[in-house]
């Protein structure tokens, strides 16, 4: 089982819960997962997944691994947790 945080600049903004293994995809668009609303977030951004570990895959956009929990997209902050 894994648990992504999703944060907007430090602030909780939704919690996500997935099985696992999974493909999970991040982006501005309505057909993603987890959807980011924010200008600097492409349509499909990113795809988190989530198996043994976790590793996170630039798709349209970039996106930065801080640390061994978090993924970083523009102003937002994916904490992802094995629960």
């Amino acid at each position: 089982m894994w648990r992504i945080t999703l944060l907007d600049s430090g602030n909780l903004v939704d919690t996500y819960t997935f099985a696992g293994p999974e493909s999970v995809t991040v982006g501005r668009a309505e057909d993603n997962q987890i959807v980011l609303n924010a200008l600097g977030v492409k349509k499909h951004h990113a795809r988190v997944v989530l198996g043994d570990g976790w590793e996170i895959m630039a798709l349209e956009g970039t996106v930065e691994r801080k640390g061994f929990d978090d993924a970083v997209i523009g102003r937002f902050t994916l904490r992802v947790e094995r629960r």
